[in-house]
């Protein structure tokens, strides 16, 4: 988008294909996004990344969850964790099986900032997401 205000993909499969919105995308790297607008012969990705794109996420040491949400810095942040949660920078973060989309257990990204934020309670993660979304040639619609 060259407004910079969102992060989509056009891939050249649609509705012809079998898709459909809100399906989940993927590559061997990690989550890209999800589906967000489908016509006969094209789709629209929202990418990780995006500030419109949310997924139920789980830190895969500590097994804290949360709410994953895109930032405008390509980065994502992981929300309403709990202000005990032993999250450390270098964790990974994966999807969890509270996603109503998404299958549990994929890699989304690794924590390079954990935060204790004094204007809301609980921790704050901020997220290097797994795949560089911009960069992604092939992906997997699931």
């Amino acid at each position: 988008d060259p407004t910079n205000w969102n992060a989509m993909l056009i891939i050249d499969k649609g509705r012809k294909s079998g898709i459909k919105i809100g399906m989940p995308v993927v590559n061997p790297a990690g989550v890209v996004g999800k589906v967000s607008e489908v016509a006969d012969n094209i789709s629209k990705v929202i990418l990780v990344s995006d500030p419109n794109f949310n997924v139920a996420a789980v830190t895969q040491d500590s097994r804290e969850s949360g709410l994953l949400t895109g930032t405008l810095q390509g980065l994502c942040r992981l929300r309403y964790l709990p202000e005990d949660a032993g999250v450390k920078v270098g964790e990974k973060i994966v999807t969890s099986k509270l996603s109503s989309t998404f299958p549990d257990g994929i890699l989304i990204g690794t924590v390079v900032n954990v935060s204790n934020r004094a204007d809301t309670t609980g921790t704050e993660c901020l997220v290097r997401p797994a795949p560089f979304p911009c960069r992604a040639e092939e992906i997997l619609v699931l």
